[in-house]
């Protein structure tokens, strides 16, 4: 069975819960992110304690590869392992079903 694009997992726990560098640092990131070829759309939590979880989608495993060697992201992930994570963990996971469920009103 043939992937339906692919899933990238992020947990995180921010060393400091209210740091200012990271939010701005995580705003310019998402905006690059956003324009890579094969992006597919991202969502994300973050709860009062610091501990975050974003999921971004992709249409291939060439597309996250291109994108983990972006230099914006390079410089986050330098920056997250060096101020911003206490720890984080990713996971990159074949999607091979979705299914949608909308309210009618």
């Amino acid at each position: 069975m043939k992937a339906k694009g692919y899933a990238v997992l992020f947990t995180n726990q921010l060393a400091e819960k209210d740091s200012l560098p990271y939010h701005e640092f995580a705003t310019e990131l998402h905006k690059e992110v956003t324009e890579q070829p094969g992006f597919l759309g991202m969502e994300s939590y973050r709860n009062p304690e610091g501990t975050g979880f974003t999921i971004s989608y992709w249409e291939s495993k060439d597309a996250i590869a291109h994108w983990e060697k972006h230099s914006l992201h390079q410089a986050a992930q330098h920056f997250g392992k060096e101020k911003a994570y206490a720890w984080y963990k990713l996971r990159v996971c074949a999607i091979e079903r979705e299914y949608h469920f909308t309210k009618s009103v």
